[in-house]
């Protein structure tokens, strides 16, 4: 455990911290704009406040990288509904809970008696199906490559036992061919990739964004120097002009990814069109089961549209960079953790859950800094519990 956290100490060093971050400014005379396109990027750029010591030329957007935010909401409504099937148990992780859907949360309908579990893992919905077989249990998979393994190892563990009551509500989500399309549309001065995506299927997969598109990429981990890291491979880059996908996180990732992983996705799934909040249906950017796999699928409703819960909710533009959090008139006043109007405030990898509770110092005037301070710290300290 001690070598753990001298490991994590190093990529916290305030010295190496620093001086990153100078070798930034320093190349960044421009302004840039960059994606960054986790929403645990968001979370840890904005908790170790890397934006004060960054120039006010560098702006770094959100993208479609949270799992919960990106879910249709056409989808989350039919998550809402299967809950109230007096036989259901519907397992999912804590993130869903509160996202409002046209009808109420998840959390609303458990607080009326419906049997809604949150669990770590997929594979304790397994267990729940096997240790009480009277009960249909219904695992909520939502979430990008990083997951999809876990799902695919409880599917095929669950085909060997035979189970009878267990079902998937397949969401899950392929982050790579989903970047082609927003990348068509529009790109970015260049993109920070996922650091657990590229560790599952490797710095190969990220290859076309420099072949196809020409765009500046950075895989990257987590920790503030790793972010950093990211950030001069790719002010580097543009300084250059040679736009390439380069490996900050090498300790994690590899050329070719998670071998093991990777075949559990090749036996459990085949690509499927996706339904993306703000992006719409998507061609090969969803899964679905093969073989014998499939009895254990449940297909969501075919939707013309899909609609917000709230009409005024802009997390359809925020997780694509359109907009940013304080965009929103309702931000942080009529939206909040505890009041959410969207999945965006929710989500432990929403930016505007991540800008509530970490607010953006730098635009503020000295006089307003210290009540923001002090209002933030005792946002961070009601922080929910990771799930």
């Amino acid at each position: 455990m001690n070598d753990y956290w001298q490991a994590i100490s190093s990529y916290r060093s305030p010295q190496l911290v620093h001086e990153l971050a100078n070798a930034i400014n320093s190349l960044c005379q421009d302004q840039v704009t960059f994606m960054q396109v986790c929403g645990t990027h968001t979370w840890n750029y904005r908790r170790h406040g890397l934006a004060t010591l960054l120039t006010q030329n560098l702006s770094l957007v959100p993208g479609p990288g949270c799992p919960v935010c990106v879910t249709a909401q056409s989808d989350i409504d039919w998550i809402v509904d299967l809950a109230q099937g007096r036989q259901n148990t519907v397992v999912t992780f804590g993130d869903l809970m509160r996202v409002p859907g046209s009808a109420g949360s998840l959390a609303e309908l458990g607080s009326k008696g419906a049997d809604i579990r949150v669990v770590l893992s997929p594979l304790e919905a397994m267990d729940i199906a096997q240790m009480e077989p009277s009960r249909y249990v219904i695992l909520v998979a939502i979430g990008f490559e990083t997951t999809a393994p876990a799902v695919a190892a409880t599917l095929q563990r669950a085909a060997q036992l035979g189970l009878a009551n267990f079902s998937v509500a397949l969401l899950l989500k392929r982050l790579i061919p989903a970047l082609r399309y927003v990348f068509a549309q529009g790109k970015p001065d260049g993109l920070l990739c996922p650091g657990h995506v590229a560790a599952i299927l490797g710095h190969k997969a990220f290859a076309f964004l420099s072949e196809e598109f020409q765009l500046p990429a950075a895989i990257a981990g987590f920790e503030p120097v790793d972010m950093l890291l990211g950030l001069l491979a790719l002010v580097h880059q543009l300084k250059t002009g040679d736009a390439q996908v380069t490996n900050t996180y090498p300790r994690v990732v590899t050329e070719q990814g998670n071998a093991a992983a990777k075949a559990l996705l090749e036996t459990t799934f085949t690509s499927a069109p996706g339904r993306w909040r703000g992006l719409g249906d998507l061609p090969a950017t969803g899964y679905q089961l093969v073989g014998a796999l499939k009895r254990f699928s449940l297909t969501p409703p075919t939707c013309i549209s899909s609609p917000t819960a709230n009409g005024q909710c802009l997390c359809h533009l925020v997780i694509l960079g359109k907009k940013m959090p304080t965009d929103c008139a309702n931000f942080g006043k009529h939206c909040t953790p505890e009041s959410p109007l969207g999945p965006c405030m929710v989500s432990q990898e929403g930016t505007c859950a991540a800008h509530f509770y970490y607010p953006d110092l730098t635009s503020l005037s000295p006089v307003y800094r210290n009540e923001v301070t002090a209002a933030a710290s005792l946002r961070s300290k009601k922080l929910p519990k990771r799930t």
